[in-house]
């Protein structure tokens, strides 16, 4: 599978969970636009919610087409975590690092993966340089599996803690195990 490939899928992935329908050939037939009172996010169009994007409008949300939705994702998430080259590396790490970024941010889910190679205390600071890339290497290396457990584990334990865990955590719970297996955790 080649990187665009894997970031394709992985953004189609993230926008199903996130409410966007697709039809057969893979055009967009509906935004997932939706504004619950229980969701903190607010008003929120392919995914992206007005009250975690201040640098958007609520016209400019509404009026979002697919392809800049897209680009925006690929933008605010797949770019900071490195996709393209998780997704050279271990496509399914790229795939669930781009997930995990959606609800967490990408320094979060840097911050995730950071725990799951072994990082303590400031270590653990959401930023994916060099020391980060070669520690996530020598985990591969080592042993993918493991690293993809404890991942999901180090998602699993941030997404407890959270105030909204109550009335989300079969949802959130349900959405990490998909993604274990839509990208092909090994």
């Amino acid at each position: 599978m080649s990187i665009a490939d894997v970031r394709a899928a992985a953004l189609r992935f993230v926008l199903e969970r996130e409410g966007v329908r697709f039809d057969a050939a893979g055009h967009v037939i509906d935004s997932g636009a939706n504004e619950r009172p229980d969701d903190p996010g607010g008003l929120t169009v392919f995914g992206i919610a007005i009250n975690r994007h201040p640098e958007l409008t609520r016209a400019q949300l509404l009026a979002m087409t697919y392809p800049e939705a897209a680009a925006f994702w690929i933008g605010k998430y797949w770019t900071p975590v490195r996709g393209d080259e998780l997704a050279a590396l271990a496509p399914w790490l790229a795939f669930v690092l781009f997930d995990t970024a959606g609800p967490h941010g990408a320094g979060g889910a840097v911050k995730l993966l950071q725990r799951a190679i072994g990082f303590k205390g400031d270590q653990v600071d959401g930023g994916f340089g060099p020391v980060t890339l070669a520690a996530v290497r020598a985990a591969l290396a080592r042993d993918a599996r493991d690293l993809a457990v404890e991942l999901m584990a180090q998602r699993i334990l941030f997404d407890v803690q959270a105030p909204a865990w109550p009335g989300n955590g079969r949802g959130w719970t349900r959405r990490t195990l998909a993604l274990m297996l839509a990208a092909g955790v090994p």
